[in-house]
């Protein structure tokens, strides 16, 4: 679960939230809608980590991994397709790189009684079984699975990333995201660039992997049916300094398709979110 607690991010004069508390689920699937400027990309920011509040706090239980993907995309060139998803184990290709070089040094030292000697010891130990708690022997597999999963061909695995266009390198991003097998998902407007026939095979292999694998998920959208169809419930940002978020429920149940954007409540909750993002535009 996840607890933000008295949040207020202000600054240069402006106050985005004032004291807002909420919770999110294990499990939850969110949606967080509302006017450009309101507040939500920085929300999302926070609870990554990547942003500080002013004040209040957020708190991931247990531990919880948290994959967060930015709005504005952070894959570089230079590489193929392959090598830049793996880069989602670098971390742990830096852990394996550090257990050979302090393996080295143990061959060569023979000061076997010294206190540096048992640091390196210990710190062999220690990395040793974070590194091997990790099962890495499947992660060629893991890094194709996905990839295929989102479109791409195994043509594509050594062509390199500047060749993809936006709504691509997304996926790309989105690749390296979930092999990391994150607890909480964060994703800023994940299917923005793309095309609506794109999109919309993206809105349903995602559901899919999130019906699959039951993680927790908040997203940022502008498009209303893509909140309806993916959430569980919708958290609307009605006016700025926010105090508070407006949760809606969702009244469909998972699994679900396409179809359920059809039932009439689903129809009704779609007017009444238009209404209230409308008022949001308003003069």
């Amino acid at each position: 679960m996840i607890s933000i607690d008295g949040l207020t991010v202000e600054f240069s004069g402006t106050t985005l939230f004032k004291d807002i508390s909420f919770t999110i689920g294990d499990k939850d699937r969110i949606a967080l809608m509302g006017k450009n400027g309101a507040g939500k990309s920085t929300l999302l920011k926070i609870i990554a980590g990547v942003r500080t509040p002013t004040r209040g706090r957020v708190t991931v239980g247990g531990g919880g991994k948290v994959g967060y993907l930015p709005q504005h995309l952070q894959v570089e060139d230079g590489r193929t397709l392959v090598e830049e998803a793996s880069r989602a184990f670098e971390h742990l290709f830096e852990i394996e790189r550090r257990i050979a070089a302090l393996n080295e040094q143990l061959t060569t030292r023979t000061d076997y009684e010294s206190e540096s000697y048992m640091r390196l010891i210990e710190e062999v130990t220690a990395i040793s079984e974070k590194f091997y708690a990790v099962d890495l022997s499947n992660y060629q597999e893991d890094v194709e699975r996905i990839l295929l999963g989102l479109g791409f061909e195994r043509s594509d695995f050594t062509r390199q990333t500047s060749e993809f266009s936006g709504g691509w390198r997304m996926r790309i991003e989105l690749a390296k995201l979930l092999l990391q097998k994150p607890d909480l998902l964060l994703l800023d407007e994940p299917f923005s660039a793309l095309d609506f026939l794109t999109r919309i095979s993206m809105q349903e292999w995602l559901l899919d992997q999130w019906q699959r694998h039951k993680r927790t998920i908040l997203f940022i959208t502008h498009d209303v049916e893509e909140a309806l169809f993916l959430s569980s419930s919708v958290l609307v940002v009605e006016r700025t300094p926010i105090r508070e978020l407006a949760e809606i429920p969702v009244p469909a149940s998972f699994p679900r398709d396409r179809s359920c954007l059809k039932l009439p409540e689903m129809v009704e909750l779609k007017e009444h979110l238009i209404d209230l993002l409308r008022k949001q535009v308003t003069p």
